[in-house]
């Protein structure tokens, strides 16, 4: 899906976010419910951990890939190390 956006000035913000959940969000989101899985937490706990902790990941994500993407934007690559 980034491939297909790339200098694409058409780019919806709906398609950039689903983007955005796709590729970084997702993972913070699998890492957080990950402890469910690593602790042997039950069904009910697991369901909790996912609706809980992996909404919240979920949007540490995306705000991670937002500040991400701009610094590729606005930022110095030399000084940023990317």
């Amino acid at each position: 899906l980034q491939l297909l956006n790339v200098r694409d000035p058409d780019t919806t913000e709906e398609r950039y976010l689903q983007v955005i959940h796709a590729k970084t969000a997702k993972m913070f989101e699998s890492a957080a419910e990950a402890g469910a899985v690593l602790g042997a937490a039950d069904a009910a706990q697991a369901a909790r951990l996912r609706q809980v902790l992996g909404n919240y990941a979920k949007h540490v994500g995306i705000a991670f890939q937002l500040i991400d993407d701009v610094l590729d934007y606005e930022g110095d690559s030399a000084e940023l190390g990317k």
